[in-house]
């Protein structure tokens, strides 16, 4: 179990929120391991590391394979959404914290049955472009970076392609196991809440141009934003192309508001290519805002990074390595491991 404290840059406050169970073991949450309890002879001296998620600002990004590990059901969303027609954004969803995406701050975004999240939401940011409950654009017409069509500006894409819940057949229901779902859901605390989004069991457009694909394959993946690192994690259960419609393209990656600079894993900025239980992690990695510091017994700081060289002076003893996190609302979360 970590520690969780939090403190304001304009505030002497400090608060203590202790995670459990499922969503304390979120994969992108703030997190260090300061390793196994080692033993050393007497007058010794003994190699400690920490294991921490490095974050950056959100100016870049680094894209990485990950293990296949949903941390939530497909179909687990409480959050229903307005989308059961082709080519729509849902409703407004507030987020109910800040996520930092491309050097802005943002606590709505919009939905869309295409597999996309966008936080250029009209009303909620100065400009936004696109408004709840209306159309949304499926064609897609090359690689991000690129705008104009399905390729949306300031937005999360995973996997965009041309699904059609009007095709789809029955919705989910715990009577229909195999129904599909858009949805969505915000879960966990201060400071690792998260917006989980699902499309789940998804046909692709127009049974005319996929039969075959149609009607033995569905598409499948899950999206996941986390409060503090700001990381996105994108997990694919199946993608399967269909070249007859839109050319099979599909792409998974993020893109800035001017539609100037993206980020993709390698052969996912469009294509006709299928995956089955893959998943990709997106992580700030521009100037750090993150730092892992070595804390004695007594709590007094004795060296910073991953690696420190001690010698206990007496047994037993605990070291404490903790990181910190530097939000870009002014907010400072700190984890610590013993």
């Amino acid at each position: 179990m970590a520690n969780f404290y939090y403190r304001s840059l304009g505030s002497f406050l400090l608060f203590l929120i202790v995670f459990s169970g499922v969503y304390g073991q979120a994969p992108g949450c703030p997190n260090v391991d300061a390793g196994e309890d080692q033993l050393v002879a007497c007058g010794g001296t003994v190699d400690l590391s920490a294991d921490f998620l490095e974050t950056g600002e959100t100016s870049e990004y680094t894209v990485t394979p990950i293990d296949y590990a949903p941390p939530f059901p497909f179909t687990g969303g409480s959050g229903s959404t307005s989308i059961t027609a082709d080519d729509r954004w849902s409703q407004i969803i507030d987020l109910g914290f800040d996520f930092c995406f491309f050097d802005g701050q943002y606590s709505s975004v919009l939905i869309n049955s295409n597999g996309a999240i966008t936080f250029d939401v009209a009303g909620r940011i100065p400009g936004g472009r696109y408004n709840a409950n209306t159309g949304a654009a499926w064609g897609i017409g090359g690689s991000i970076p690129g705008s104009g069509d399905a390729r949306t500006f300031l937005s999360i894409f995973g996997v965009l392609q041309d699904t059609d819940p009007a095709i789809s057949g029955a919705p989910y229901s715990p009577s229909n196991p195999n129904g599909w779902t858009i949805n969505y859901e915000l879960v966990g605390d201060f400071p690792c809440r998260m917006l989980v989004f699902n499309i789940y069991n998804l046909k692709l457009f127009s049974n005319s141009h996929c039969p075959d694909i149609n009607s033995t394959s569905s598409q499948s993946y899950q999206i996941v934003l986390y409060e503090t690192t700001n990381v996105i994690d994108v997990y694919v259960k199946s993608r399967v192309a269909c070249t007859g419609w839109n050319n099979g393209r599909g792409i998974i990656g993020i893109q800035n508001r001017d539609a100037t600079v993206a980020f993709t894993p390698p052969g996912r900025n469009t294509g006709t290519w299928n995956a089955t239980e893959e998943a990709w992690r997106f992580t700030p990695s521009g100037p750090s805002n993150s730092q892992v510091s070595w804390l004695d017994a007594d709590g007094n700081f004795i060296g910073s990074g991953r690696d420190i060289t001690v010698t206990p002076p007496y047994f037993p003893y605990t070291y404490t390595a903790q990181a910190e996190y530097f939000s870009c609302n002014g907010e400072i979360v700190t984890v610590d491991d013993t």
